[in-house]
Order: C-alpha cells, then sequence, then structure tokens
C-alpha cells in the first residue's frame, strides 16, 4: 500500500522523535568507554542535546504546519465563501456579497426611541427626541478602530425649531470612553480642541465623527449612545440606516396615541412584526438580522389634520423650502439620522 504525502510526513516526524528520546536516554556508558575518557565525555554532552533537538523539532515542525494549513484554510473560505453562498449570481453581484462576509463589526443589539410631541407654538409640527443605543462585536483576527459616527440634518424650518445632537457616548468594559453633551458638542463646532471627535455642520447636516479601539473577541461590551431632537411636520417618517451588519433591533416610540397613526416599514422585510401596545406608544422586535445599507422606517400621521395660519416667519408651503427638503416632505420620508 502506498502512503499518502501526508501520512509520509507523520511517519517521519515519529520516528525523528523516537530517535531523539533513544538518544536523550540517560545510558550508562561508563564500562564500555571506559579506556577513553574523551569520547566518553563527548557521548555525555552531546547525545543528550541532540537527542533533545530531534525531540523538539518535530513539535515545531507540526505547530508551524498547522498553524500554515489554518492560515491557508482561513484564506481559502474568505476567497471561495462568496462564490459558494452566490454561485447563481453575477461575478459583479459575488463581489458585492464579499464585503458584507468581510465585516469586523457586528451590533449585536440595537435599541431605538422616538418621543412624539405636539410642538408647543406650532400645532403642524412636532419635536421628535431620538435615542439611539447599540453595543457592537469586533469579529475580526485583530483589535480595530470602529467608526462611531452620527449625522442629523439641519432643520428645515429653523424659525421653528433647530436639529441638535444631545448627546453622544461610548463605554467599553463599563470603562467611559466618550462623553459629551450639547454644550461640548457646541463648543467643539466653534473651537475645536478635540482630536479624536470631529464635530461639522454644513449647509445639509451637523455630524460628529469619531471612532473607538475595540479588541477582538472575547471582549467586554462596547456600548455606544446618542441622543438628538428635531423639528418636523406632523405627517412624516423617519428612518434608522445600518453602516454596519445588525442582529436584532428593538425600536419604541411614545407619543399622543389619541392624536397620531404610527407605522413600521422595514427596506428587507415585506411585512413588519406585529407590535407590542404600551400605555402610550408602541414597541417593535425585530429579530431578523440588518445588512448594511437597509433600513428601519417609523412613519406617522396626524388623525385630524390641524390647519393654522402660520406665523409670518414660518414656512407654509412646500414652495417656501429647498427642493430637496420638498421632495422628502412630499415623499414624506426624514433623512435625519443615520448609523
Amino acid at each position: 500500500m502506498t502512503l499518502s504525502q501526508r501520512q509520509r510526513f507523520v511517519r517521519n516526524m515519529c520516528l525523528t522523535f523516537f530517535i531523539g528520546l533513544l538518544l536523550a536516554w540517560p545510558w550508562d556508558f561508563t564500562e564500555s568507554l571506559s579506556t577513553y575518557p574523551r569520547v566518553m565525555a563527548m557521548v555525555k554532552e552531546i547525545l543528550p542535546r541532540l537527542g533533545d533537538a530531534l525531540m523538539i523539532a518535530p513539535i515545531v515542525i507540526w505547530a508551524i504546519e498547522t498553524a500554515a494549513a489554518r492560515e491557508l484554510l482561513d484564506s481559502f473560505v474568505k476567497d471561495l465563501s462568496p462564490h459558494i453562498i452566490g454561485y447563481l449570481l453575477p461575478i459583479e453581484l459575488r463581489d458585492h456579497i464579499k464585503g458584507y462576509l468581510s465585516e469586523s463589526f457586528v451590533r449585536t443589539a440595537w435599541f431605538v426611541e422616538y418621543r412624539l410631541i405636539d410642538w408647543p407654538k406650532d400645532p403642524r409640527y412636532v419635536e421628535l427626541k431620538t435615542l439611539s443605543e447599540y453595543t457592537i462585536a469586533n469579529r475580526g483576527s485583530r483589535a480595530a478602530a470602529y467608526p462611531f459616527k452620527y449625522e442629523l440634518e439641519n432643520s428645515w424650518f429653523p424659525a421653528v425649531g433647530v436639529a441638535e445632537i444631545l448627546t453622544i457616548k461610548a463605554t467599553g468594559d463599563d470603562k467611559n470612553l466618550i462623553s459629551l453633551d450639547q454644550d461640548d458638542l457646541q463648543a467643539q463646532l466653534k473651537n475645536p480642541t478635540m482630536d479624536l471627535v470631529k464635530v461639522t455642520r454644513s449647509d445639509s447636516h451637523l455630524t460628529v465623527n469619531t471612532s473607538v479601539e475595540i479588541p477582538r473577541e472575547p471582549h467586554g461590551t462596547y456600548k455606544f449612545t446618542v441622543e438628538s431632537v428635531e423639528c418636523l411636520p406632523d405627517g412624516f417618517a423617519t428612518h434608522f440606516i445600518a453602516s454596519v451588519p445588525t442582529l436584532e433591533t428593538t425600536l419604541r416610540i411614545y407619543y399622543p396615541v389619541s392624536d397620531f397613526d404610527v407605522s413600521l416599514e422595514l427596506t428587507f422585510s415585506e411585512v413588519a412584526p406585529k407590535p407590542t401596545k404600551l400605555h402610550d406608544g408602541l414597541e417593535w422586535v425585530v429579530k431578523r438580522p440588518m445588512l448594511p445599507g437597509q433600513a428601519i422606517i417609523t412613519r406617522w400621521a396626524r388623525k385630524m389634520p390641524v390647519v393654522a395660519t402660520p406665523p409670518g416667519n414660518v414656512p407654509a408651503t412646500l414652495t417656501s423650502l429647498t427642493p430637496e427638503a420638498a421632495a422628502a416632505i412630499a415623499s414624506g420620508l426624514s433623512v435625519s439620522a443615520g448609523a
């Protein structure tokens, strides 16, 4: 029977180890080599060392060979997985899928809470306070910097109310890593003093951009929290777009249940899960994973539209808005926040 290359490799390693064991054994050559003291001294000095080396060599070679085989297997799996999963798809789509399969960061749990109330000065608008809180796991092979970013669209109705980021926090292993309130963010926007946190306001967005170093798993809990407030029409929608794969999402909204209708839409499912009714709101638990680019959309509409005469400094028609804002209102979708 012909031995395979792998079998011959194992046989030779075992044979080398056995020879090393024989050489390292404390044999007694006193009587046979008593007339040759120099030879006896050399044998006692060299043979045990040679035996140790022959025993250690197979162990080192086996460890290196195993590590190399594992690295080769990992590389093989990374290169082949997209083609196995999407073997019916065009090559362009397989390359796109590969990006999802090589993602290091995973959002293990995402909690979104909205608090919707009437705007005090004008009932045609609502104040929407948003809380986004999630945990991130680093599934990669090494520590990496997680890009912690939050974007909030500038208010379309600055005469009524402005859009602001209220807090931004990050904790890791129960240690406070980042904690900035609204005053800190405004100060950083006007006079940047922190290199790790960038706050910018463009013509369209207010953005906070930073990063947190996360070790590879296993590691402790890394939690990220953002709070913001916006002024929006009383019939509108807002959404969150996933930037990393998300395993489970919980969305809760508190609102005047007698005055508004609220619904949830998922871009990755035709039907949203049934909500749990709260005393003053609704809660959805989405157990279906969400991929980057997919979104959860929350819509609300007043049951009895309010007709009011707007003050002179409040835009009353779509024509008074920018083309982008008018188009978004016409479609009933807010692009106020991303994660």
